[in-house]
Order: C-alpha cells, then structure tokens, then sequence
C-alpha cells in the first residue's frame, strides 16, 4: 500500500490537532513523502548535521518502508505511528567504516531521525521535523 505513510503521516498530525479525544478535529492536510530523497540540512539540539559531498545522506520512502544511505551505511526500517505521533522503528544498518567526518554525519543522522515525530512537504522538499530536530531533505529525480 504505496500510500500507507501518507496515512500514518495523517495520524500523527492529529495529535497536534487535539488528538482523538477533541470534541472536533479540523481538516488534516496529508504528507505524501513517497520517492527518494537527499538530506539538505539538519539539525539536532541547535547542532548542524554535517553534509559531507562525497557520502550524501538519503531517504526512501515506499509505503510503511524507509530505506537510503546515511552518509556511510545503508538502512532500513519502517514508519509507525505510536502515541499518535510519527516515529521510525529502530534502523537495521550495514557497519561499514568510513572517514570519521562521514561516521559522525552518519552517528548524527540516525540519532536526529529517532527523535522525528512529525512531516511536512513543500513541493519537493519534505521536513522531518521532532524535540530539537529539523531534517531538510529535497527530492531527487527519479532513476
């Protein structure tokens, strides 16, 4: 189901809309993060993520899946919805080693993306976004 992260996007905006227990829950706009993506900028805790030219860091959305490259490895997992809230499950992840500006790209990344509960897209940017946590990624072109 191609458009099961849409819907569980959905899900999470409407904790911030009162949640299932407002007398009334306005109209929620749907995230449609489908395709490939490449990190711009982020930050954790007000510290910029490094982007390192040569090591991009990605992210693949396929329905509930998320899969891409975080600088060094590669990962993969899925999108859940607990509380609410939009959350990543723990990543499975390659352990190759890089240079070290690439493995604390990477180390950095992975600790921002678990701390993501919520999304939202501008055309062909889409915004993770969560407590201290901004994850800028543009949308790459299809292969």
């Amino acid at each position: 189901m191609r458009n099961l992260l849409a819907t569980l996007l959905v899900a999470s905006f409407l904790l911030a809309c009162g949640g299932p227990g407002a007398s009334s829950v306005p109209s929620v706009p749907t995230v449609d993060a489908t395709g490939s993506w490449t990190l711009v900028r982020g930050t954790d805790g007000g510290v910029a993520i490094r982007i390192v030219a040569d090591h991009p860091i990605t992210l693949t959305v396929d329905g509930g899946k998320v899969s891409g490259r975080a600088a060094c490895n590669t990962y993969g997992g899925d999108v859940v919805v607990a509380d609410g809230q939009l959350r990543f499950s723990p990543m499975s992840m390659t352990e190759m080693a890089c240079d070290e500006p690439s493995m604390a790209a990477e180390a950095a990344y992975v600790a921002a993306l678990g701390k993501v509960r919520g999304a939202s897209r501008d055309g062909n940017r889409l915004t993770l976004t969560g407590t201290g946590v901004e994850l800028t990624f543009d949308r790459l072109p299809p292969s």
